[in-house]
């Protein structure tokens, strides 16, 4: 009976050990990738964050890296993989600054897929993720960046609501 007791506290030991040192591979992951997107190789980049997502939720660099992971295959077009990705963020990440962009994301997918019932819902949820009062103001911001290092702005107007990649005009929705 003592050496099971002994056996489970080396077994804990071992375990608690070995969930610090994936942390560390997962700061590692993260900052290998960024310097790989800094380095202009998002392929190498979208391999470690990919890494980051499939081994854990835990990690804190599992919200990057599953949006950075979305982009990558929207990229490609890989829909259906993206598609994933992104409803996966919007599905544990539901009040995050990157949210309408994961959604701008879906709608585009759904526009690719001609998928009409989902295009509806995901446009009234971009609509309604600012409250919008432009009382004195004749639009309202909101902008991220990715960590693949893509500018995301969103515009809202009274009217519309346009979102921006790196100054370039993404989609325009109306009201």
């Amino acid at each position: 009976m003592r050496k099971i007791g002994v056996f489970l506290l080396i077994f804990s030991l071992a375990m608690m050990n070995a969930n610090s040192g994936f942390a560390q591979s997962d700061t590692s992951f993260y900052k290998t990738a960024k310097n790989a997107v800094k380095a202009g190789d998002n392929d190498y980049a979208f391999m470690c964050f990919r890494s980051i997502v499939e081994s854990t939720k835990k990690s804190k660099y599992y919200k990057e890296a599953l949006f950075a992971t979305g982009e990558y295959y929207y990229s490609l077009g890989d829909y259906r993989s993206a598609e994933e990705a992104f409803s996966n963020f919007i599905d544990s990440y539901a009040q995050d600054q990157a949210l309408p962009f994961a959604v701008i994301y879906l709608l585009k997918i759904s526009n690719q897929m001609y998928i009409s019932k989902t295009q509806e819902d995901l446009r009234k949820q971009i609509i309604t993720f600012k409250q919008l009062s432009l009382l004195f103001r004749e639009f309202k911001e909101c902008s991220y960046i990715s960590p693949m290092n893509l500018h995301y702005k969103a515009i809202y107007f009274i009217d519309c609501i346009e979102i921006y990649i790196n100054e370039g005009l993404f989609e325009k929705i109306y009201f």
